[in-house]
């Protein structure tokens, strides 16, 4: 009973973690939008860089890896425990 809860859990956790890194990769600037606004004061264009989106982008994708690690581990955990 207990390994249909890791083994169902991790692969629900799996599924949200499909769903985050999806979610990031739709919202990602583009890498040259993205390169253009973290260095456009240094480049001197008189604009200051926007640190939100990069720094928002930055935690997600903290945030998906660490859900899909637990997911991997749970769905190990599940199945190494045996029936």
């Amino acid at each position: 009973m207990i390994d249909d809860v890791f083994t169902y859990g991790g692969q629900g956790l799996g599924f949200v973690a499909i769903g985050l890194w999806a979610w990031l990769a739709m919202t990602a600037p583009a890498l040259q939008a993205w390169i253009l606004a973290r260095y456009e004061d240094e480049l001197g264009f008189g604009a200051s860089p926007s640190a939100s989106a990069p720094a928002r982008s930055a935690r997600m994708g903290l945030v998906a890896g660490g859900v899909t690690m637990v997911a991997l581990l749970c769905q190990s955990i599940g199945f190494a425990i045996p029936d």
